[in-house]
């Protein structure tokens, strides 16, 4: 069965979307009747909705989706571009559609309340820094320099202290508002520095 994807180029007053496989493209104002119109276009079934994050712009399109029970995908922008760089001259909402039907490992999102929006947004920041981590540690032994490898040790412990952070309010989140949980979710375990990454 085919996938319905759509990926959003998210600006400051529009909202350019694209749906995969059929191709058909759309433009949407980025408020409220932009989002009733955008969910009425997409229609039901679909696989995800996939954006790049834009700071302030995304967030009352993100709540919408999420209202509407809509599985959205957040594409790393470094990965984003990588991956433009490959298809060549497309429209960005196209290159986040393509992006999103060519991985295996979508990290979805849905959700029903304040607090679980709350627990997703968290999540996200938290594989981000595990992301950074990594890339951080491994950068760290490419470097022959002592001031280098001293700002690399640095990097890693702010980026170590973060994630406790983050932890913390994760724990927090679920303590509060989800204490039927019954186990953490399978997502709570990064690998540490020094072992391979997931």
């Amino acid at each position: 069965m085919t996938r319905r994807i759509v990926g959003i180029d998210i600006s400051r007053n529009h909202l350019d979307a694209h749906c995969l496989p059929e191709g058909k493209t759309r433009r949407f104002t980025n408020d409220r009747p932009g989002f009733e119109a955008l969910i009425d276009w997409m229609g039901s079934g679909l696989h995800c909705v996939a954006y790049q994050p834009t700071g302030p712009w995304h967030r009352d399109l993100e709540e919408a989706l999420l209202r509407a029970g809509t599985p959205l995908e957040r594409i790393n922008p470094d990965q984003l571009r990588l991956f433009a760089l490959v298809l060549g001259k497309q429209a960005e909402a196209q290159v986040l559609a393509r992006m999103a039907e060519t991985l295996d490992d979508l990290r979805l999102m849905s959700a029903s309340s304040q607090a679980q929006r709350d627990l997703i947004e968290l999540q996200a920041a938290r594989y981000v820094l595990i992301d950074e981590r990594t890339a951080t540690l491994n950068e760290g032994t490419q470097l022959r320099l002592s001031l280098l490898k001293k700002l690399n040790r640095s990097r890693l412990r702010q980026i170590e202290q973060d994630l406790r952070r983050v932890n913390t309010e994760i724990r927090k989140l679920l303590e509060s508002d989800f204490p039927d949980r019954g186990s953490e979710p399978s997502w709570w375990n990064p690998p540490r520095i020094g072992t391979p990454p997931r």
